[in-house]
């Protein structure tokens, strides 16, 4: 069997020359060119091959390129926000303590006001105390008709107007019966303890509301005043209505 294998092997060795010389021009520039071509397309396709390679390798770089700078602009934003977070805390510390000051020194001052307005109604309370011994003890320009010497039967007002009963003087007017000013109605009339009272003088502008007022009969004038305890030296004539 190898005898005979080797034996064709050998009639192909020999006919192969023979055949090649057999082949015309123009076969052997056919078989040149088809060689050529099929050069040029392992030529192409190796170039091809290692267009392609490099395509990859360059879509590979930059897409790791891509996440480096993806991950540099996450750790970047990461860390702009715990900055911006920290900002945010210690301005929340700062505004925490300026609240904390701020309360402190807005209760100080209402404790000094508070001092200051206890200190003052101490003083006003002590000013008009003196200012009532003052116009107990006599001072003022009108003198007081008591209970003892006020009769209504004997009283005519030469201001005209009507006459204070007895009774109802003794229980509402006099100098042992202040009250405020809270009853005035209008600019020239007031209603106190169940009469009307007007007055033609303008009403002193540093009359309060809160102060202390009485109402007195003058003997000598033949007429009745508004006087007020806490600014004393000026009395109001006024006229009873009714």
């Amino acid at each position: 069997m190898k005898a005979f294998a080797g034996a064709v092997v050998l009639c192909f060795l020999i006919a192969a020359p023979a055949f090649a010389q057999q082949q015309t021009p123009e076969e052997k520039a056919q078989q040149q060119d088809k060689r050529a071509r099929q050069q040029e397309q392992a030529r192409q396709q190796e170039q091809q091959s290692r267009q392609e390679q490099q395509s990859r390798q360059e879509e590979k770089a930059r897409s790791q390129a891509e996440r480096q700078q993806q991950r540099a602009a996450q750790r970047q934003q990461q860390e702009q926000q715990k900055q911006m977070a920290r900002r945010e805390k210690q301005q929340a510390r700062q505004e925490q303590e300026r609240a904390k000051e701020q309360s402190k020194m807005q209760q100080q001052q209402e404790r000094t006001q508070a001092r200051q307005q206890e200190r003052g109604q101490k003083n006003s309370m002590k000013q008009r105390s003196a200012q009532r011994e003052e116009q107990r003890a006599g001072q003022g320009r009108h003198a007081e008709a008591t209970r003892a010497t006020y009769h209504a039967s004997e009283i005519h007002p030469r201001h005209g107007g009507r006459v204070i009963r007895d009774r109802d003087y003794d229980q509402h007017f006099g100098r042992d019966h202040d009250f405020h000013a809270h009853w005035r109605h209008g600019d020239d009339r007031f209603n106190y303890s169940g009469y009307w009272f007007t007055y033609s003088e303008p009403w002193p502008s540093y009359w309060g509301d809160d102060d202390d007022y009485y109402i007195v009969y003058d003997f000598d004038e033949d007429a009745y005043y508004l006087v007020d305890l806490d600014h004393p030296g000026f009395e109001l004539l006024l006229v009873v209505e009714g």
